[in-house]
Formats: C-alpha cells, sequence, structure tokens
C-alpha cells in the first residue's frame, strides 16, 4: 500500500519526475501547440520547446540549472477538467482553476490552505535525450494507493515534530472531487482500477486518537498501518466503483450518513495488476452545496460520474 497525503505547498525533485507548487492562474492564456516528429533523436536534438516524438511528449525542463527531459503520453484531445500527469510541470497550472472548474452546480468551492490527495506513476521510455534513460529502471504502478478524504489541517503555522501532540481541525465537505488520468488512449492495455471509499467511524476514532483532534502523526500513521495490516476492515467500506475511463468523479458524503457517523473517509486505488504506466489522479478538496434544488438536478443528469 502506497498511502498518499500532500500537506506540503510545494514539492519538487529533478529526477523523480514529480512537481507539486504554486502555478500562475492561466484560465485565459492560450497553450504553444508542441512540435511534431515521427522518430526518436539524440537528447541534443531538443533545446528548449516542448515536442511530440514517437507519441511521447518532451519536455525539458531546468533542474538546479541543468537540463532535463521529462516524458509525457501526449493526448490531443484532453478532457475539460481533467488533470494529466504532465500538467505537475505546467507553470499556467493551477490547483483553484482546477477546484472551480469541476465545482458541481449548486456547490461552493471550498479553498485547500494546501495541496492534497494526490496518486501517480510516471512511466519513461527510454528515448535517449538525457544520458540515463538507458540506465534507469521503468516505473511499475502500486498495487493500492491511498488518499485521505476529508481535509485535516494541523491547527499552527509552525512544523509540528511527527511525535509532538497537535491540535487539529477537521474541514468537511458535502461533495469530493478527483480527477482520474488513466491514458487508456494512449497504453495498448491498462491496469484495472478500483475505486473504493471507506468511513473511519467515530467510535474508532477515538479509541485511537481521541475525542478532541489532539493527536500526533505517529499516532495518526500508526491507526492507518493497523487498518492496512486488517485490509481495512477496521474501516467500513461505503462504495466502490470500477473506473476505466479518464474522467472527472465525485462522491457525495451525504449518501453515507444513514451508514454511521464518520470522522474521515479515505478512498482507496487498487490496480489488479503492475505494469509500466503512467496514470495521476488529484483529489485534492472538495464542495460544500449552497442550492439543494440545483445540486440535486446536476447530480442526476451526472450519475455516471459519482462513486457509489
Amino acid at each position: 500500500m502506497k498511502k498518499i497525503l500532500f500537506i506540503a505547498a510545494s514539492l519538487l525533485s529533478s529526477v523523480c519526475l514529480i512537481s507539486c507548487g504554486s502555478r500562475k492562474e492561466a484560465e485565459n492564456e492560450e497553450m504553444t501547440e508542441p512540435e511534431y516528429e515521427t522518430s526518436s533523436v539524440t537528447a541534443a536534438v531538443l533545446e528548449t520547446e516542448d515536442k511530440v516524438v514517437d507519441g511521447w511528449l518532451i519536455m525539458p525542463r531546468k533542474f538546479e540549472g541543468k537540463t532535463e527531459y521529462i516524458y509525457a503520453p501526449y493526448i490531443e484531445n484532453k478532457i475539460k477538467g481533467v488533470s494529466y500527469w504532465e500538467d505537475l510541470y505546467d507553470n499556467y497550472f493551477s490547483f483553484e482553476a482546477f477546484m472551480r472548474t469541476n465545482t458541481p452546480e449548486g456547490c461552493e468551492f471550498i479553498k485547500p490552505k494546501a495541496m492534497r490527495g494526490m496518486a501517480q506513476c510516471s512511466y519513461q521510455p527510454n528515448l535517449g535525450y538525457n544520458d540515463y534513460d538507458s540506465e534507469r529502471e521503468a516505473e511499475k504502478n502500486e498495487l493500492q494507493y491511498v488518499i485521505e478524504g476529508n481535509t485535516i489541517y494541523g491547527d499552527t503555522s509552525e512544523i509540528v515534530a511527527s511525535n509532538e501532540q497537535e491540535k487539529n481541525v477537521l474541514i468537511e465537505h458535502d461533495v469530493w472531487v478527483m480527477s482520474c488520468a488513466l491514458y487508456e488512449d494512449f497504453f495498448e492495455e491498462i491496469p484495472g482500477l478500483t475505486v473504493k471509499v471507506y468511513g473511519i467511524e467515530r467510535d474508532y476514532w477515538e479509541s485511537r486518537l481521541g475525542s478532541d483532534m489532539t493527536y500526533s502523526r505517529n499516532a495518526y500513521d500508526e491507526m492507518f498501518e493497523t487498518a492496512q495490516e486488517n485490509n481495512f476492515e477496521d474501516f467500513k467500506l461505503l462504495a466502490s466503483k470500477q473506473v476505466s475511463e479518464t474522467g472527472v468523479y465525485y462522491i457525495d458524503y451525504r449518501d453515507f450518513e444513514a451508514e454511521g457517523d464518520f470522522v474521515e473517509h479515505i478512498i482507496v486505488l487498487e490496480f489488479d495488476k503492475a505494469q509500466e504506466y503512467t496514470f495521476y489522479v488529484l483529489s485534492p478538496s472538495g464542495y460544500n452545496i449552497s442550492d439543494e434544488q440545483k445540486y440535486n438536478e446536476w447530480k442526476q443528469n451526472n450519475r455516471e460520474s459519482f462513486i457509489n
């Protein structure tokens, strides 16, 4: 299992192929069409601009003064609202714009304090632009990833050690959003994905972490480790859906109210096999319902987009 939680506003690595950070707003920016080629070339050919080679988008980016070449499946006709893996390297990408674009009718966007909720795998083929391409181990997806569903923030601006007690604040949402870029039209085959939603019931939560939201990060992680060992049987399975197409999906937490009193919801991504693969799931925040009638009408017209 890989447990995904991002509470830092920025994360950057020159070779591990993931970059998160503040992005400039660009809803009105015109993107440049990449240059096309039909066969692979050496690393010396590509200088500054993105281009497409053998179906792969080649993105030269500067890391610590050195140019690194990043590869992503090239998707010509992208789906509106979906965040793709290569967007991590787009200076114009905005998480706030992502949230606002995908706001359901009758809902209000809740701006997160930091980026959270992301799972990804980024297979990098040997195209020869980096001198280490042939030596790099091909990345395969893991079989399980976990995203924390509600947002819990430490109630302080100071960094607290993982073993220190901290007062935490739970920000509740009515509806959660999840973008899934699966690149099913790029790869010959992709691993099957099942998205599951679990609830952590209040009695269980309080038995492990207390009732006043004061606990250490270590205690929180230990709760998850125990749940993993028990195949999440300590949590309550609330929904399950096989997802095979790229798109934007939603979870209506109100659908689960009759199932119990839940402090937090957990989203589990389960793949049926590991392979050389690229995917990107972004699920950073949620919405509150402001107009019940408008939302219910919108939800009825978008039933296929809900995890239930």
